[in-house]
């Protein structure tokens, strides 16, 4: 025997329901409140995480760098992980077209580009804005490194912050003289 309860209209589970006097299933009910339990465990769950990674943040790890009684945020251990360090500079790249970088980097002052001759063709007098390369004459799909020495963009900025420089990149091929252009864009090693 199924037994039935009569549900008064207001409750927000069933706002669905148009008719008075609707008879619902026990069963339907229970499922409800199962439903409803194991939303408020998980809810239960995420508030004391978050309460134990806020009292690692203020606590810290019992070890002080900085002079009084109490340990400061920066010693805790959720602070020497990184989890509340601002994100890296992403490496990025724009434009190129056929000669494209396949990495880069910037440190001292100095832009380095591993440049893949995507052309499809033999290139030659292969040169970069201010730089110089290790093989001006490179083969499809071959790899000639690039340095530009007082980069624009790259000179003058600490380790870790973010360098965005131009380059314009001149070769030969079959068509003639070609010039392209592209940013790249990272961390200063």
């Amino acid at each position: 025997m199924v037994r039935h309860h009569r549900i008064a209209m207001t409750a927000p589970c069933f706002k669905d329901l148009m008719e008075p006097n609707v008879f619902i299933p026990t069963s339907l009910i229970y499922q409800e409140f199962k439903m409803n339990k194991k939303i408020l465990l998980i809810a239960v769950v995420v508030v004391v995480v978050a309460v134990a990674l806020v009292a690692v943040m203020m606590l810290g790890n019992g070890k002080s760098t900085t002079p009084g009684p109490t340990p400061g945020a920066g010693d805790s251990a959720a602070f020497q992980a990184g989890v509340f360090s601002p994100q890296s500079v992403p490496k990025t790249m724009s434009g190129f077209g056929m000669l494209r970088p396949m990495e880069w980097s910037c440190s001292a002052g100095t832009l380095t580009l591993s440049l893949v001759n995507g052309a499809g063709e033999r290139i030659s007098e292969l040169g970069v804005n201010g730089g110089s390369c290790d093989n001006t004459e490179v083969s499809a799909g071959s790899i000639a490194v690039c340095t530009i020495p007082n980069a624009v963009g790259c000179s003058g900025i600490a380790k870790g912050g973010r360098y965005e420089s131009t380059v314009v990149i001149t070769f030969n091929s079959h068509t003639g003289a070609n010039q392209i252009e592209g940013k790249v864009v990272g961390p200063v090693d």
